[in-house]
This record gives structure tokens, sequence and C-alpha cells, in this order.
């Protein structure tokens, strides 16, 4: 049983409304607490939930941006227990309390949700999807020096400590790897659990195209050769600030 008050930080971009209400509705009747960080959506967002918050970025900045600004409101705010979870309905809130359970014994400050750790979960995998995820297992390795077998899988769990920790430069998909790199070079427990990913939900795009496969390597080796400790572009800085000063953050 979970007694600490867990909250879900959840990237929101051009989501399906309809279907994103429904995911925060399941995330909310399972007792956590949820911050969504629109990441400069066309239309905005409207939860509909007076107890979920908004933090809005006035234009896209990327997914490792949004979940930073998410982090620094959690850091602020003093939060115990964060989970990132894709707000596109493939990440499934049952499992939530797998990735805690690591947290909660003290074996671990931060986990990764990992697809390859169960043949079931690897079976839900389309065939062209596995084969790039394995691809990136490698680049990832290479750039991180930390061999994991599911590294782009954004549900992740981290505790106080890690909060704290792991402040993401990168603004785009190379942040999945930036946390891995922090994670060790601040010393952190880190481990993988198993989790599934429903591929068969709506309005889903492919996050691993050849092209964006390419952005990320080029992503991930400037951020390598910079050691992970790259200036954070002004537009970047500006719109967060604009973003927290709103949620009453003034830093």
């Amino acid at each position: 049983m979970v007694t600490t008050p867990v909250t879900v930080l959840m990237p929101v971009y051009n989501e399906n409304h309809d279907n994103l209400k429904a995911l925060i509705q399941d995330v909310l009747v399972a007792g956590y607490a949820l911050i969504l960080v629109d990441d400069g959506s066309d239309d905005g967002i409207q939860a509909g939930f007076p107890d979920v918050i908004i933090l809005r970025h006035q234009v896209n900045l990327g997914q490792g941006a949004a979940l930073e600004t998410g982090m620094q409101y959690a850091r602020y705010k003093g939060i115990e227990m964060l989970v990132h979870m894709d707000a596109d309905g493939q990440h499934r809130v049952d499992e939530i309390a797998t990735l805690l359970q690591p947290i909660l014994t003290g074996k671990a400050d931060i986990v990764f949700g990992s697809r390859f750790l169960s043949s079931k979960s690897v079976s839900l995998i389309p065939w062209r999807r596995r084969w790039q995820l394995r691809i990136s297992k490698y680049i990832n390795t290479f750039f991180t020096g930390v061999r994991m077998s599911d590294v782009h899988n954004g549900f992740r769990a981290m505790n106080q400590k890690a909060i704290q920790q792991i402040r993401l430069k990168v603004s785009g998909r190379g942040h999945a790897s930036e946390i891995v790199y922090q994670a060790n070079i601040h010393k952190l427990k880190f481990c993988e659990a198993p989790v599934h990913i429903d591929y068969d939900q709506p309005n889903q795009t492919n996050p691993m195209s050849l092209g964006k496969m390419l952005s990320l390597g080029g992503s991930l080796f400037w951020a390598r050769l910079n050691k992970y400790k790259m200036k954070i572009p002004e537009k970047v800085s500006y719109t967060r600030q604009q973003c927290l000063r709103a949620a009453g953050i003034n830093n």
C-alpha cells in the first residue's frame, strides 16, 4: 500500500481532448495527484478537473523542457514521489504501483519502466518499433555509458532525492538519455521494472521514425560532447519563467 503522496507529471501537446480527459480521470480515481504541462498546444488544454495543476508553455519547447518545468514545480512544492507518464494513453495507470515498489522498499531512487523485461510486453511491440528501440538502446549505451533495456520509455518514477538532483538541460527527445546519465553521475540508485505499452491507442504517432532517430542521435552527440552541461536556450528559459511565474513560483 502506498502511503506517501504520489504525483503524476504528464507533458501534453495537442492530445485528443476526450482521450486526455479519460486518462486524467483514471489517474485521479487511482488516488494520485496530477500535474499537466501544456507544451504550447494549438488550442490549449482544458482538463475540467479543479484539482489538476496545469502549467502552460506559450510555445512548444519539447518534452524534455516540459518535464523540467513540471519538476521545477515539484521541487518548489516539496513533492516526495513523482511519476513521469505520457499523455497518449500508452502507459497503464495500474502499473504505476509497479514502478513505485522498488522506491518504497528503498532499493531505488528512480525506476525506469521497460517493455523488454517480460515476453508478453515484448510481444505487444510492433516489429518495426521493436528494432528501432533496440538500436536506440545501443545508441544510449554509447552516449551515457549505462546499459539499459528500454531508455526511451517515458514511464518512470522517482523519489525526492532524484527530483532534486536531476535537472534537465536537453529540451527534446534526448532528455531520456540525459536522465539516465544524471542518475549515474549523481550516484542515484536506479533499476528497471516491467511495464506494458498499449500501441492501439487512437491519435498516436510513431515517436521513432528514421528522421527522429537521426535527430535524437545528433541531439545526444551534442549533449554528450558538453557532458550534458548545456546552456538552456533563451526561448526555453524565458517561456518557462513565464509559466512558473503564472503558477506563483518566482525563480
